[in-house]
């Protein structure tokens, strides 16, 4: 039997899979981890720290493969991004990675507004001009950790740096680019030369930049020693932890959509190569000719969830989300009055507000846990609305159902809140498709195991389909439009205030 591999470097773990060359899923296994925050809006991590991880998952996979006498013929890494770390010619990280939670780069956010202006960038770029791109945080590496930055050999993604580490290739694809934004041309999918003069970035610091599916290069000695791969086993380019999880999710015809309920939120429709929607995140696809992937991106969704179960919840934590949900599932739509702005860690699409915090907005004496857990959902399911009625402004044109992966997709109340809130048809096809699963449909095709991406449509399981329900399809949208999209609009300078103060202390 021959095997691909496929390996995520997430936001709070490491995952990994083995897929058959028939496409079929026989392993999976996880690490965990966490983020540090050493300062407000600061988010970062070590890059030894991935590294060890991914030794740890893939010697889990190699040794499932030897068990059964076979062999892994081409692997994959996807991972969170955008991230900026910096490394030697060997491909040693000189200083942590600025992860794409990191919001840190908000004077050189503001230069770049003043300097070039949100509407050039976009022309450029497809993306607005904020503190969580790649090259914003590049440029405040350099003014910040100049010795370091002037020390580096390349400014590397997670993925980028795993991709060095197995194969000694400092290589990017063009979604990594397109979330590097301010200097990527996504018209003629490069760097450009004469944003990154004016910049003053070298363009020697970046990586090259390669489809997903195309060949890095190949495992070394030193790697196959390390990790149990055999020495010359070929390695994708990779790509980011959002679009693998696209491709597992099977996505490949105009107007099909995916979202991906983790740490993140990550809504992805399929386009039309030529379209960029304000607002959101515009990403080259891969996995369908002639198309981008507009996203709606929200910082912090199951994060939220987390938050709420590691804070208020209060009890064993064993269970706890199972539990969450049964308390929510008790309380009626509208959640008793209570409506959560889900921004604990600043915001992405379409607001690009670092400074927006969480809001628990209609607190009465008649609040519970059970009603604040029920907010929590329906605030994503509100987010996730806000950004679609502004894709839908822009003239973007989606098919009623909405497949849900990850991790928060086991929520049968949030799979109901969001068919409600959206009025879409809910397909909810498992927690087992995710970005490492897709990270080996991406490897097969690398290596000529696969033709195309249709396949993936095979091996997809559903689950359980939720439709909406239209009378409270109608009471949410009257929600939205009274109250919820008053709400941030109505705190946005207080946020920047609270900042400001939070600073004196």
């Amino acid at each position: 039997m021959k095997y691909l591999l496929g390996v995520d470097v997430g936001t709070s773990g490491t995952r990994a899979a083995l897929l058959t060359t028939d496409g079929d899923l026989i392993f999976t296994t996880y690490t965990h981890y966490d983020f540090k925050s050493p300062a407000s809006n600061w988010v970062e991590q070590d890059g030894d720290l991935y590294w060890e991880n991914v030794i740890t998952v893939i010697k889990r996979a190699v040794t499932k493969t030897k068990e059964n006498s076979s062999e892994i013929i081409g692997a994959c890494i996807s991972g969170l991004a955008p991230d900026a770390l910096l490394v030697d010619r060997e491909g040693k990280p000189l200083y942590p990675a600025l992860l794409w939670l990191d919001r840190r780069a908000i004077e050189e956010e503001v230069w770049l507004k003043k300097e070039f202006g949100e509407e050039n960038i976009f022309d450029l770029t497809g993306n607005v001009i904020d503190s969580y791109f790649g090259m914003v945080k590049i440029l405040w590496l350099k003014k910040n950790r100049k010795e370091i930055y002037d020390k580096a050999y390349k400014v590397l993604n997670i993925a980028d740096y795993i991709v060095q580490k197995l194969t000694g290739k400092f290589v990017t694809d063009y979604s990594h680019a397109a979330c590097t934004g301010i200097a990527y041309n996504a018209h003629k999918k490069e760097w450009d030369v004469d944003m990154l003069k004016e910049l003053g970035i070298d363009e020697d610091k970046l990586p090259k930049l390669e489809r997903a599916d195309s060949i890095a290069g190949y495992v070394t000695k030193e790697a196959a020693l390390i990790t149990g791969l055999d020495i010359n086993t070929p390695v994708a380019v990779g790509t980011s932890d959002g679009m693998a999880n696209f491709v597992a999710a099977g996505i490949s015809q105009k107007g099909e959509n995916v979202t991906s309920l983790g740490t993140s939120g990550l809504w992805g429709i399929l386009t039309p190569e030529n379209k960029f929607v304000h607002k959101m995140l515009n990403i080259p696809a891969f996995m369908a000719p002639h198309a981008n992937i507009t996203i709606a991106a929200l910082a912090y969704s199951g994060g939220l969830y987390k938050w709420l179960r590691d804070n208020i919840f209060g009890e064993d934590k064993n269970n706890a989300y199972q539990i969450m949900d049964q308390q929510a599932e008790l309380i009626s739509a509208g959640s008793g009055g209570l409506i959560t702005l889900p921004y604990l860690a600043g915001e992405r699409t379409p607001i690009w507000d670092p400074y927006a915090r969480g809001v628990l907005f209609g607190l009465s004496i008649n609040s519970s846990k059970s009603s604040i857990f029920r907010s929590a959902l329906e605030g994503v399911g509100l987010a996730f609305l806000d950004n679609l009625k502004r894709i839908e402004a822009d003239g973007v044109v989606l098919n009623s159902k909405m497949i849900v992966t990850g991790g928060g997709a086991q929520s049968k109340v949030l799979r109901q809140i969001l068919a409600d809130v959206l009025g879409l048809n809910i397909i909810f096809v498992g927690g087992q498709i995710s970005a490492e699963v897709g990270d080996c449909f991406i490897a097969g095709k690398a290596v000529g195991a696969f033709s195309g991406y249709e396949v993936v449509k095979e091996k997809i399981p559903i689950l359980e389909k939720t439709e909406p329900n239209l009378k409270l399809n109608k009471f949410y949208n009257r929600l939205y439009e009274e109250i919820y999209k008053e709400i941030y609009p109505r705190l946005k300078d207080l946020f920047r205030k609270m900042e400001d103060l939070r600073g004196l202390l």
